[in-house]
């Protein structure tokens, strides 16, 4: 017995293997297209050819345009000056190269006054500067952030005149500050001891260089209708702070739809005022840039220059009125109006050599169906052959169009003339000669799975039960010499789910038996089976029968399917996945090779003593 269980094992250990290690149908049929176009192998190298000239072709003709694209969305507050104001949606930090490039855009006409922040680095966390009088006085006090504003600050926005003690920074003025009035109360600063008292400050003595009336600033709004003081990310949602702190990887342009976000920014008395050089010096950021134009400049068409060559948002303040104007860089083809008539040209040679090809194998194309390949899987056999010629047209056509735009490069050939190969270019045409090797490909597949079912029925349609009972032939026949090994081998694998019940199904009472019809032997698997997911209690007794039909040694498949328990409709619905394991099953035993399936023909033989 322990004998006959290992022999059993060792067969369904070959045909688990056979079913493991056995290629899908899909990609089977992608192997078979593959190794079509080897064996014609001067149509393969002469469609190559083709799609190689017009991926040259399209290289060579198509160009690829940056350029901006602005917007505007007009404010309804009123400019505190005319001029503009450009920063970050988000007031995400701007980089040194952005603040040079608007210095030598408005350098003319116009006082440039960028603005700095020290703040935490950390989004949402406080910052504490301390401050201390350097003159042995023990009074101290801490500042929330630094606002780092330049001397050219006076002539754009004229906060000067809020000055109660004091005057603006200098060109200068390097270790200076200014105080708003409640810090300078808290360290017990008077208006008189402006420009005599030093202030230390990250280690530095600052010369203390004016007072701020900090109510009197709290009416002062910039021309984005928010305050000058560095924003409180404190006080934001975490979902806001994860948007500012992302807000690099997202474009800075925004739509005329979209609602500008407002901020809530510090008050003026918790915030510390030094020169730009020296909070930039201390770790100070490039927060936004304050430009104020001369009378006689046209503002508006500076402003609008300036934004279709710079992806920003800018504020722009034109007489009474404010607009926001967002810049987005757009890109555009050019050319492709000129390839219709290659590309048509070379889709007609595509399809014209896909169609051939599915006539010239209309015998293959006969047998690939009889051993089981669905219609499906014959169309891809033609997918297979145009992704081939897709990925090596495109491939080999970039790699050669280099080539001989360095030749004539080098040669001078072609009078000056620059041929475009960027990398945008390229992937354009690569998904230009794709997308035509495909489409041309579309209707050949189609053909193909049409003559491999040639009836207009393409699918198997399950006849309806009969009350309990399901009656219907299975789109299986066996030959006779392979029906009692296949049966055999349906009876172990229905009684390997005997053991277990965690599967799609479980079976009980697994049997094999065989019967007379018309003079010939006939053979029958049996069993109880239960449905998975088994709680919907769905129970049947399933008989399979290899039925001769006296021609040729053909055996049909039947089934019946007798409910035992379980509502019909899912006992209907749960059985389509059921027969489509057995369909599987059949597809598995034409991978066992004959050594396999002559062992189990031979067992077959032993229990029925034939």
């Amino acid at each position: 017995f322990q004998e006959q269980m290992e022999q059993m094992k060792k067969k369904r250990a070959k045909v688990y293997q056979a079913d493991v290690g056995r290629i899908s149908a899909s990609a089977t049929a992608f192997t078979l297209g593959i190794s079509n176009m080897k064996r014609r192998r001067t149509r393969t190298v002469l469609t190559c050819i083709t799609l190689i000239l017009l991926t040259f072709t399209v290289l060579s003709f198509t160009s690829v345009k940056t350029y901006m694209q602005y917007n505007q969305v007009p404010r309804p507050n009123k400019p505190s000056y005319e001029g503009v104001l450009i920063r970050d949606r988000v007031w995400y930090p701007m980089e040194e190269p952005a603040l040079d490039y608007i210095e030598s855009e408005f350098s003319e006409g116009a006082v440039v006054s960028p603005r700095a922040w020290i703040i935490s680095r950390d989004i949402g966390k406080s910052c504490h500067i301390k401050l201390k009088v350097d003159n042995g006085n023990s009074a101290s006090a801490f500042a929330l952030a630094a606002l780092g504003l330049a001397p050219e600050e006076s002539a754009v926005t004229h906060l000067e005149k809020y000055l109660t003690a004091g005057k603006w920074f200098d060109k200068d003025d390097e270790k200076t500050c200014i105080l708003p009035s409640e810090l300078a109360e808290l360290l017990e600063i008077k208006p008189k001891d402006v420009s005599k008292k030093r202030i230390r400050i990250f280690g530095e003595d600052l010369l203390l260089k004016g007072i701020l009336d900090s109510l009197a600033m709290k009416d002062f709004k910039d021309l984005d209708n928010e305050r000058i003081t560095p924003v409180n990310f404190v006080v934001m949602s975490t979902q806001e702070q994860q948007e500012v702190k992302t807000s690099k990887q997202r474009a800075t342009g925004i739509e005329g739809k979209t609602k500008l976000e407002t901020f809530t920014h510090l008050e003026l008395g918790n915030v510390v005022i030094l020169p730009y050089r020296l909070a930039r010096d201390l770790g100070g950021t490039i927060q936004s840039v304050a430009v104020r134009f001369d009378e006689n400049i046209d503002i508006k068409e500076k402003v609008e220059s300036f934004v279709s060559r710079l992806a920003v948002t800018l504020f722009a303040g034109i007489k009474d009125k404010v607009t926001v104007y967002s810049s987005l860089a757009m890109t555009s083809f050019s050319g492709m109006s000129n390839l219709f008539i290659p590309i048509l040209i070379a889709s007609l040679i595509v399809l014209n050599t896909m169609m051939g090809s599915v006539y010239e194998r209309f015998k293959e194309i006969g047998i690939y169906s009889s051993v089981g390949l669905a219609p499906v899987h014959i169309g891809s056999l033609f997918i297979a052959e145009s992704c081939v010629f897709a990925i090596l047209g495109a491939i080999a056509g970039y790699l050669i169009g280099q080539v001989i735009a360095k030749i004539f490069t080098t040669f001078g050939i072609l009078g000056g003339l620059t041929l475009n190969y960027s990398s945008l270019s390229a992937v354009s045409s690569t998904m230009v000669v794709m997308a035509v090797v495909l489409m041309s490909t579309i209707y050949p597949a189609r053909k193909a799975a049409q003559m491999a079912v040639p009836d207009v029925t393409r699918k198997w349609v399950l006849p309806k039960p009969e009350g309990d009972i399901w009656k219907f032939e299975f789109p299986f026949t066996i030959s006779g010499k392979e029906i009692l090994g296949l049966y055999v081998f349906f009876k172990e694998f229905f009684s390997s789910y005997e053991e277990e019940s965690v599967g799609n199904f479980y079976t009980q009472e697994t049997e094999l038996s065989m019967f007379r019809h018309k003079d010939e032997n006939g053979f029958m698997v049996s069993f109880k089976s239960w449905l998975a997911p088994f709680d919907l209690g769905v129970s049947q007794k399933v008989d399979m029968r290899a039925i001769p039909t006296g021609e040729y040694g053909i055996y049909e498949i039947h089934l019946e399917i007798d409910r035992l328990s379980g509502e019909v409709n899912t006992w209907v619905r749960l059985n389509r996945r059921f027969l489509n394991i057995i369909r599987k099953q059949f597809l598995v035993w034409r991978t066992v090779s004959q050594e396999v399936k002559d062992e189990y023909r031979e067992q077959g033989e032993k229990v029925f003593k034939l």
